[in-house]
């Protein structure tokens, strides 16, 4: 599931990530889930994965209408 997963937003991570911001705040993200899991607070991790990729999903969004929103 997360090798599909990561096949179909590969075009996305390549974008995104070439934003320094998002890119930091998606490491800090990570690591707040990686401490949620660290100190078996399981729900704490689920809430702040959902919150990271619902976040993505904004800024993929925003993506593709800055991307069609481009006059040839």
């Amino acid at each position: 599931q997360i090798r599909t997963t990561r096949l179909r937003m590969r075009f996305y991570h390549r974008s995104s990530l070439y934003q320094p911001a998002r890119l930091k705040a998606s490491f800090q993200e990570h690591a707040r889930v990686t401490e949620a899991i660290k100190s078996g607070d399981d729900a704490l991790a689920q809430q702040l994965m959902r919150e990271h990729i619902l976040f993505g999903g904004r800024v993929f969004a925003d993506l593709i209408a800055n991307l069609t929103n481009r006059k040839p």
